[in-house]
């Protein structure tokens, strides 16, 4: 399992992105993803977003193999949606934030 992403909103995606970038000490800057309210309804419908500044949106996880983990999720009745190779678990359904699953 590896942290691939880490996705964030804010009604000032550069200034954020500005605020993180010590983070690049990190090598946080290779997946950490800020944007605005519009681009993260393109990129994630469906989602329920909030209207508030600078939270976290979700993170991506990439996983030796989707197929165990949908039977987990289906078997903890988790509702999550699959699309191509990718695997989404609503905020609602995870403590607040989206978790993204890929191989």
């Amino acid at each position: 399992v590896d942290l691939v992403g880490v996705y964030m909103v804010s009604k000032n995606p550069a200034a954020a992105a500005e605020r993180y970038r010590p983070f690049e000490a990190l090598d946080a800057h290779r997946f950490l993803d800020v944007m605005g309210l519009g681009e993260a309804q393109e990129r994630f419908p469906g989602v329920a977003l909030s209207a508030e500044d600078n939270y976290l949106l979700g993170i991506k996880v990439r996983v030796k193999g989707l197929r165990a983990l949908r039977e987990i999720l289906e078997q903890a009745s988790v509702p999550y949606m699959a699309d191509g190779k990718l695997i989404r678990i609503a905020p609602e359904h995870a403590g607040g934030a989206m978790i993204i699953f890929s191989e």
